[in-house]
């Protein structure tokens, strides 16, 4: 199964960086998903529909591997939150196909305490990012309001990646013994 390349490819999504320098690159990550999406696709349409999403963030992510510090105008600041806002999107429609995916495989091999796990992620999720995408807005419109929310936000994105890592590990660890 690929749920071990997914693990994978949902730690390099998280944001390390050095100087500007992505330590672990998107798109890393979203080809990790992709092919590991590739392995699981006879267990749930949601997987194509993730897989769909995956390589389309993985070809935008690499204009994020170098952030580069220069000033920017308000039309190109304006279009890099507009830019944040639909990968934003985007990346919260990958999760929901991979968690209802996992879902699809839970309520096929009976497996109950995994169906409710995932929905419970799922949700956190989607909380989590709708939330960093309200926050997205906030920066925006106020510099001052965002400086005093960028901890708990960054907190809670950093929280809700670790939660759908441990999802993706408990259902490799329960759908494996099936396999």
């Amino acid at each position: 199964m690929g749920f071990s390349n997914i693990f994978w490819g949902f730690l390099f999504l998280i944001d390390f960086r050095i100087n500007g320098f992505d330590l672990l690159p998107d798109i890393v990550g979203y080809l990790l998903i992709f092919y590991g999406l590739g392995k699981m696709l006879s267990e749930s349409n949601h997987f194509q529909s993730a897989r769909n999403i995956a390589l389309p963030l993985a070809l935008v992510s690499i204009l994020d591997i170098i952030q580069i510090n220069t000033p920017i105008s308000s039309e190109t600041s304006f279009f890099a939150v507009l830019l944040s806002i639909v990968l934003g999107i985007m990346n919260l429609m990958m999760v929901y196909h991979i968690c209802h995916g996992i879902i699809d495989m839970a309520m096929k091999y009976n497996n109950t305490y995994i169906q409710r796990i995932a929905g419970q992620r799922w949700r956190i999720y989607a909380f989590v990012t709708l939330s960093i995408i309200f926050f997205t807005f906030l920066i925006f419109i106020s510099n001052d309001l965002a400086a005093i929310l960028v901890i708990p936000v960054l907190l809670a994105s950093l929280i809700s990646y670790v939660l759908i890592m441990d999802l993706i590990k408990k259902a490799e660890n329960a759908f494996q013994r099936r396999g």
